[in-house]
């Protein structure tokens, strides 16, 4: 039976419906939420992951009773050193504020009540994003709303009292309850990971499901390579030689270990060198161990690099050209015998071919998925660590778990080099569904080089700069849908690094200080070809550095003589933001000077709204000659609630003359 939360206004300290620019008074009506059923399922992490205190949430399935929501603690923050929050009026001093997270799963409609730990003014609060309507009302410092769940756009939402866009932020991440990717623990080819359990680099055969429960667990990091000798041998020393100095490695030594496998199963170490004592690891020969064992495995923790970057020598990357295990009379027993890895190319390491390179620019902390394989997260799990994977297929990580990657090693300021919390190239058939990534200190889920890939309900938290959403770059047929992105970076992104075709962005409630929500172009190598962006909520955004050549909620921009191709952004509402006056709507152009022009044919926006008012001017241009923009379409296109027509464009667009922009009613 339906349960009704009705409340008369002027019984309460406050009530109201909440709009764009928060919850407007009305003390002579009566606002009567919606009826509240629903499925409600809840969970738990563990108490080390932190819990904020800001807020007390609650949730409803029935409008009687009432369940309490464990809230955790979430990093945001803005790109080190950008000026132009600055000039905007921000502060930011470069440190990561926290924030509030609460999730849970439902269907139906649920009730939902936020209690604020500090005052709440009368009226003073924002639930985002603003095409949702949430009805709600107060009472005092608590805020009760009602919420329905679409299945095919999860309902995620912001709450904040007015004016605070940081710390005092509570996000509220749903999902729709668990079923086709849903594992059992039971079944036969899963295999269970307790809390607290060493997490193997591969599973016994028969196995396909590693399955996390609830609780925490670290990923073991390094790429590595296995090698079976076939029976029992006595190594007495080994080599472990290095690409030459090239584009494909970094100058620094080697950080590795060298592991034997035991009569019970247990893998030990029998050589490790890694930070400072590996300065000097580069095509070491006659390393003396005695060592009686069937199978071995290498494993490349990165590089310690010769020359800081900044304060920070630890480098990622890690490169081998070949292992050989010697025995007494200096015969290389490793010969030919390599069994398994990180990599599908690990063969390499003991082949013999020398100029090889076996390894990966993300191998240090890094966890290889192996193709066939199921990663599954548990409510309550929380999973330490990031997920890599190079030339894999059919790989799923899925659950409600959380994959928290901000234990691994970085700076804030440190650019390139660092892992997030997916990196997945040339890879086929993935699947990433509902889990929480948390704290990723570079692109957190990249997916580049790929074929048929869907990312589905995900939630992602990033507070670094370079802390990138998704990334599709060079991939074909790939989906995101249904996620939540904050980061202080680009959201949804796709370069010009090969190839792409039939990208799509749909259904996802967005928000970056500091970067564009899409990112087409960049980069000169390959076409981008049919990207649709559909029915996405972006609660706020603000560029970053230079206007000029990072602006646009959407932007644009082909170069290196590539073309973007066959556009489309339709049903995109982007709500009254921070910071008008560094937020540009949206930037279409061919060329930037690090890699010349391009060509972009074929932009169409329908159905798109920006809330805040125009300035600054959004760009429509060829900026670097030669290049070309053509056959650009808008219909029901509206900044601060005027339709841009060919009448009044030029009151919201720098345009060339060129360009022509077809207007559709």
């Amino acid at each position: 039976m339906k349960k009704w939360i009705s409340i008369v206004l002027g019984a309460v300290m406050a009530t109201g419906v909440c709009a764009l620019s928060g919850c407007k008074e009305n003390d002579k009506s009566k606002v009567t939420l919606d009826p509240v059923s629903a499925t409600v399922e809840t969970w738990e992490a563990p108490a080390s992951l932190g819990r904020n205190k800001n807020y007390t949430v609650e949730v409803s399935a029935d409008g009687k009773t009432w369940q309490e929501l464990a809230v955790y603690n979430v990093k945001n923050g803005h790109q080190l050193g950008d000026k132009l929050i600055n000039s905007a009026g921000g502060v930011y001093f470069g440190e990561p504020y926290t924030a509030s997270l609460a999730m849970f799963d439902f269907t139906g409609t649920a009730g939902i009540r936020v209690t604020y730990a500090k005052t709440l003014s009368k009226g003073g609060y924002v639930i985002s994003p603003a095409s949702y309507g949430v009805k709600s009302v107060q009472d005092g410092n608590t805020v009760t709303f009602t919420l329905t769940q679409d299945a095919r756009a999860p309902r995620k939402i912001v709450f904040r009292p007015v004016d605070e866009w940081e710390a005092e932020t509570l996000h509220i991440m749903t999902n729709v309850p668990e079923s086709t990717n849903k594992q059992d623990p039971a079944a036969s080819n899963v295999y269970v990971i307790e809390a607290g359990d060493e997490v193997p680099l591969s599973l016994p055969e028969g196995k396909t499901v590693y399955y996390f429960k609830a609780g925490r667990h670290v990923l073991p990091g390094g790429y590595w390579a296995e090698i079976d000798l076939g029976r029992k041998t006595t190594v007495k020393s080994f080599d472990l030689l290095t690409p030459s100095l090239n584009a494909n490695t970094l100058p620094g030594g080697l950080c590795f270990e060298l592991k034997a496998q035991a009569d019970d199963g247990a893998w030990n170490s029998v050589y490790r060198s890694v930070g400072e004592e590996a300065e000097h690891n580069v095509n070491l020969r006659d390393v003396k161990i005695d060592v009686t064992a069937q199978r071995f495995r290498i494993v490349l923790h990165g590089n310690f690099n010769w020359q800081p970057v900044g304060d920070y020598r630890f480098i990622h990357k890690a490169n081998i050209s070949e292992l050989r295990l010697l025995n007494a009379d200096g015969v290389n027993v490793a010969l030919g015998k390599a069994v398994a890895g990180s990599g599908a190319d690990y063969a390499g390491v003991t082949d013999g071919a020398e100029g090889g390179a076996y390894g990966n620019a993300y191998a240090g902390e890094t966890f290889a998925v192996q193709s066939g394989y199921t990663y599954y997260l548990e409510k309550g799990s929380v999973v330490e660590g990031a997920f890599l994977g190079n030339g894999r297929e059919n790989v799923t990580i899925a659950g409600r778990g959380i994959l928290d990657s901000g234990h691994l090693v970085s700076t804030h300021d440190l650019s390139e080099g660092r892992n997030g919390a997916i990196r997945f190239e040339h890879m086929k058939n993935v699947l990433v569904e509902g889990i929480t990534m948390l704290h990723a200190p570079m692109w957190m889920c990249v997916i580049n080089y790929s074929e048929n890939v869907r990312v589905d309900g995900v939630n992602l938290f990033g507070y670094c700069t370079n802390a990138d959403g998704i990334h599709f770059s060079a991939s074909k047929n790939a989906v995101a849908t249904g996620c939540f992105i904050r980061t202080t970076d680009d959201l949804f992104v796709a370069y010009h690094y090969g190839d792409s075709n039939g990208l799509r962005f749909e259904n996802s409630v967005l928000w970056s200080d500091g970067g564009r929500a899409l990112l087409l172009g960049l980069a000169n190598t390959g076409d981008i070809r049919n990207v649709t962006m559909e029915n996405c909520d972006i609660i706020n955004f603000q560029n970053v550095w230079d206007l000029e050549q990072a602006g646009g909620a959407v932007q644009i921009v082909a170069s290196g003589g590539k073309t973007i191709a066959n556009v489309t952004v339709r049903n995109m509402r982007i709500d009254a933001v921070r910071f008008p006056s560094i937020a540009q709507f949206l930037q279409i152009r061919a060329g930037i000077d690090a890699y010349g022009t391009g060509f972009v044919q074929g932009v169409r926006l329908e159905n798109v709204s920006y809330a805040s008012e125009r300035s600054p001017k959004s760009l429509l241009s060829v900026m670097v000659a030669g290049g070309g923009v053509q056959d650009v379409t808008f219909q029901r296109v509206s900044v601060c609630g005027t339709e841009i027509a060919a009448s009044n464009i030029s009151q919201y667009f720098r345009k060339d003359a060129d360009i022509a922009v077809q207007f559709e009613s």
